[in-house]
């Protein structure tokens, strides 16, 4: 479900064929406006396992439970104070194993920023096996991203609690200054948190260090920039989830520990004393390049 497409349903109709080559041709997308116009003026766009409903937060879909909610510039125009409600409104709509995607972005998707959440287990939210133990379907880990599935995993514990499960930045690296500049586009839950004393504040300056220290890199592309200064982040604490194949495309994504609102928080994610498995916190940190070595130059960095 895309929550919110605005005006003209771009994104709803790019999720559908994505998900269409890259998860399972079957897949259905289902487009959420508040706005009947809005809703009217997408109808020439519904085909298929494609179509476009009014409806709002209560997920009008008689019947149905939607696998992944999507949610970009929605909450954007509320108060802070009243985004743990509609978290929580959301998950309660999801299927067993669902994921709430809800972030926000600029105007042509260039900077973009989103937490993930996973669905309430006493509404039909993650799947408890037997033994107890959360049960991911594997649909719901193929929709979705890497580090979204790698960020599941990771911080399995915060599945059955209301808070996130972690924080993605995503950028095109091409037109990226400095991590910095992901301030501006965090999410609601967070964007008023950056300041002085609050751990997303921490978070980013020390992304904007890691940036600083590693821009020899630059010369060799953006994408290796960004790449060296992840292992630079990741090597001083910080709680990177996600590897190296998801950092070509922009991304990293961060346990939400390291983010969490109202204090400084723990940049070294654990789970119950015990660190994260190396399969997920791989430190296996290549040399940088340096002025007289040569790397290879990866198609489209420059």
């Amino acid at each position: 479900m895309d929550l919110g497409y605005g005006g003209v349903p771009t994104t709803t109709v790019e999720l559908l064929r994505r998900l269409r080559r890259s998860v399972r041709a079957d897949i259905e997308v289902v487009g959420v406006e508040i706005d009947p116009e809005r809703v009217a003026a997408a109808q020439p766009f519904a085909q298929p396992g494609l179509s476009f409903v009014r409806g709002g937060f209560e997920v009008p879909l008689p019947g149905r439970r939607p696998v992944v909610i999507r949610a970009f510039n929605v909450l954007r125009q509320y108060d802070e104070s009243e985004v743990a409600a509609i978290w929580t409104m959301l998950r309660d709509r999801l299927t067993p194993d669902g994921l709430l995607v809800e972030g926000t972005c600029d105007e042509l998707g260039r900077l973009a920023t989103w937490v993930t959440l996973a669905g309430h287990p006493e509404s039909g939210g993650f799947g408890m096996s037997a033994d107890g133990s959360i049960a991911a379907s594997t649909a719901v880990s193929n929709a979705v991203s890497a580090p979204v599935s790698a960020a599941v995993s990771a911080a399995v514990s915060a599945a059955v609690s209301a808070e996130p499960v972690s924080l993605t930045l995503a950028a095109d690296l091409a037109r990226l200054e400095r991590p910095g500049r992901f301030a501006e586009r965090l999410p609601k839950a967070l964007i008023h948190r950056n300041v002085p004393g609050e751990a997303v504040h921490e978070v980013l300056a020390q992304l904007d260090r890691a940036w600083s220290v590693t821009a020899g890199q630059a010369v060799f592309g953006p994408r290796q920039h960004w790449r060296a200064a992840l292992f630079e982040a990741r090597a001083a604490g910080l709680a990177v989830l996600d590897d190296p194949r998801r950092w070509r495309f922009g991304e990293a994504t961060l346990a939400w520990t390291a983010v969490t609102p109202g204090g400084s928080g723990p940049l070294l994610h654990s789970t119950g004393g015990e660190w994260l498995p190396s399969t997920i916190h791989n430190d296996r940190r290549p040399p940088l390049a340096t002025s007289g070595r040569t790397q290879p130059h990866t198609r489209g960095d420059s």
